[in-house]
């Protein structure tokens, strides 16, 4: 059974972590959640700035570098030109896609919704997100200034999705676009991702990585 929308009440690890859980079809990864022989990795096909949605914030000078362990990388800067004291909400949009990125080769697949204490879930550790956030410098936390912040070595964290059962997510390109609405109810950030989960050996030197 799958959910388009999915409202945590509380922002604990374990409450994310059902929330992503019933949000997805459950399937069993075949290499067990233990003794993994293969991780998944990111590949970025590209980080834009929503096209139809004015947002406080921009994605500046995106670029892409390829990590020796197969993933991307991505640097860019965040033009924060108002300060945020709060943020409210985050929706997160997503369709995947089957063999490229196009209208006739996607299909909506999940709306998810957060909505409670949202700085402290953007920081929490051990989430498929928190490279992002601990790549941006200065370090992104409320109240947010009006500046631009650098983000170095960017990208998502996918090793979780093998231990919450999703390791078929390596099967689609996913075009996802992320809302993050501030307390006075003004879209701050807008931005669509496409990301393609790819799964590579891990080797003996980075099994830890």
């Amino acid at each position: 059974m799958r959910f388009s929308t999915c409202v945590p009440m509380t922002t604990g690890l374990l409450a994310v972590w059902v929330c992503l859980s019933i949000s997805l079809t459950r399937i069993s990864v075949a290499s067990g959640a233990l003794g993994l022989k293969t991780k998944l990795v990111a590949k970025y096909y590209g980080i834009k700035n929503c096209k139809d949605k004015e947002s406080l914030y921009r994605l500046l000078n995106v670029s892409y570098e390829l990590h020796d362990d197969g993933g991307t990388l991505v640097d860019a800067t965040l033009d924060f030109s108002a300060p945020v004291s709060s943020f409210k909400t985050i929706v997160v949009n997503i369709n995947r896609c089957t063999g490229g990125v196009a209208s006739n080769l996607c299909e909506y697949y999940a709306r998810w919704t957060w909505s409670t204490a949202i700085c402290s879930l953007l920081l929490t550790k051990n989430m498929i997100w928190t490279p992002w956030v601990e790549c941006i410098k200065p370090s992104f936390k409320c109240p947010v200034p009006g500046t631009l912040h650098d983000c170095t070595n960017c990208s998502l964290d996918l090793r979780l999705a093998d231990s919450m059962g999703l390791g078929f997510i390596d099967k689609f390109i996913w075009d996802t676009e992320i809302q993050l609405w501030s307390g006075r109810n003004e879209l701050a950030l807008c931005m669509n991702m496409f990301i393609e989960p790819q799964r590579v050996p891990v080797h003996k030197t980075g099994s830890k990585t």
